[in-house]
Formats: structure tokens, C-alpha cells, sequence
């Protein structure tokens, strides 16, 4: 199973390692999506830039190899005013 997750400060991490640990009998690919804003659009905001910082050194990012090795392909973002985050996740897999 591939869980993919955006998580600007980390409530959305936590979220996704949650589901991924109890899902006991799969073995389960962590990725995050990277953001699509330079460092200093982040640094706007201290969490942000922290948060994306440590995150991505722990994360490895998503590739389209992990896409074709998962059987279930799970997707965790935050939400701002009921519309998920836009990402480049999903155009990563174009062709």
C-alpha cells in the first residue's frame, strides 16, 4: 500500500503514519508530496518551512515507480475552505 501525503506543519502526517501502522499485514510505502512554491514563499510562515523541512528529510518523494509498485494507493492532505490542498501529486503520474 502507498500512503501520499501533503502535510504543511504535520497534523496530516501523523494522520497518515496512524493508518499506514495499522495496516498490519501490508507492507506500506510512506511518501510526501513535495510543495510547488520556492523556500521563500514558505518561510512566510515559520511552521511551514519547519515542518516541510523536517518532513522531506524524512520522506522519501513520491516517484512514479512507487505508483506502479502499489496494489492501494492511499491520499492524506489538509483541506483550506473545504477544498483539498492543490499539489502536482497527481501530475506527477502524466504521461
Amino acid at each position: 500500500m502507498l500512503t501520499v501525503f501533503y502535510s504543511p506543519t504535520g497534523s496530516v502526517e501523523a494522520l497518515a503514519a496512524e493508518v499506514s501502522a495499522r495496516s498490519q499485514e501490508a507492507t506500506v510505502r510512506l511518501r510526501r508530496a513535495r510543495e510547488v512554491v520556492d523556500e521563500a514563499t514558505m518561510a512566510k510562515s515559520a511552521a511551514w518551512l519547519n515542518g516541510a523541512t523536517r518532513q522531506n528529510a524524512l520522506y522519501d518523494e513520491l516517484t512514479t515507480e512507487n505508483a506502479e509498485w502499489a496494489d492501494a494507493i492511499l491520499f492524506g492532505t489538509h483541506c483550506y475552505f473545504a477544498a483539498m490542498a492543490q499539489s502536482r501529486t497527481v501530475s506527477q503520474f502524466r504521461t
